[in-house]
Formats: structure tokens, C-alpha cells, sequence
């Protein structure tokens, strides 16, 4: 019976050992709040835009800007490719791949390739196919602004409580 014993321990050791696949990316699921927003964005989307992408920041303890941005380039192409700050996670919505950056991408491995390559330097900015969202979620209460332009983890423009909220169907 020790003997059983030892070789199921040494087979599950075995096993266990094994080294695994080092890309952290992996797919996540939305809470239906987020979910009824990014379906909404998604519909204003220009088609076949390349980069997808979501930017959450946690501005304080209750309070979260999230920005959902559409584009043929990235929001934040020089410092994901000076840095090398791919993205971690993503979520697959209706056939659409966005990426999420929410500051964790510095203490992760950018081993994909994949994404290495997408995210390579692209100097034509181009503004006619860019779409931009900026969703404050402050005690579950969620507002979400059209904007031109904003950039992640830095204050809102200054113009944020003046534009006016867009009204997302679903939404509580």
C-alpha cells in the first residue's frame, strides 16, 4: 500500500512540475453594466478598425474611469511600444477582440508575439475612423461621455462635466 502511495505522490509531482505556457493573456468576462456600454460602443464602432481597446484606472476608492477607445492605431502606441507594456487580459464581444490595459502590464511577460507585432510604430494618425468613450462608474453609478480625445490614467479633460452624458439603453 506505501508503495501505491509514494508512486501516486511521485506522479502527481511529476505532473504538477510541469512546466506551463508563460503568455498570461488570457480572456475575462464584464459585469452586465460594462457589458450593456461596450455593446452600445461597439455598435458606433467604425468597422474594421484595428485596435480595441479598454483603459481602466481606479481614480480612488470608489471611483473608476474607463476608457473604451476604437482606432486604427492604438491610444497609447508610443508607451506600449517604448516600454513594451502589451496587454494582459482581453474580452471577446460579438466577433470584436478588445484589449484591456489597466496599469498591471509593466510586472507581466510580453512574450506574444502576436501582439508584438500589432503594436508596432504607425505615424498616420488617422481621426475620421477613431471612436472614443469615456465611462466614470463612481458607487455603481455609471455616466459615459462621446469624446474627441482623452488619454488613460490622467485627469479627464477639462470639459468632462460640461459634455453632454449619452444615454445607453439598458443601462441602470
Amino acid at each position: 500500500m506505501k508503495k501505491t502511495l509514494i508512486f501516486v505522490l511521485a506522479i502527481l509531482f511529476f505532473f504538477s512540475c510541469k512546466k506551463g505556457d508563460h503568455n498570461v493573456q488570457t480572456g475575462v468576462n464584464l459585469k452586465p453594466n460594462l457589458l450593456i456600454v461596450l455593446d452600445s460602443f461597439a455598435k458606433t464602432m467604425p468597422p474594421k478598425n484595428k485596435y480595441n481597446e479598454i483603459y481602466i484606472d481606479k481614480v480612488d476608492p470608489h471611483t473608476y474611469s474607463i476608457i473604451l477607445y476604437s482606432g486604427n492605431n492604438s491610444l497609447t502606441e508610443k508607451e506600449i511600444i517604448d516600454n513594451k507594456l502589451y496587454p494582459c487580459n482581453f474580452v471577446n464581444r460579438n466577433g470584436v477582440k478588445f484589449y484591456i490595459f489597466s496599469g498591471i502590464e509593466k510586472y507581466f511577460s510580453d512574450s506574444d508575439t502576436t501582439l508584438q507585432g500589432m503594436y508596432k510604430k504607425n505615424n498616420n494618425f488617422d481621426d475620421e475612423n477613431t471612436k472614443l468613450w469615456v465611462v466614470l462608474d463612481s458607487f455603481n453609478i455609471i455616466t459615459v461621455k462621446n469624446f474627441q480625445f482623452a488619454y488613460p490614467y490622467m485627469s479627464l479633460p477639462a470639459r468632462y462635466k460640461s459634455t453632454k452624458q449619452l444615454e445607453i439603453k439598458g443601462l441602470q
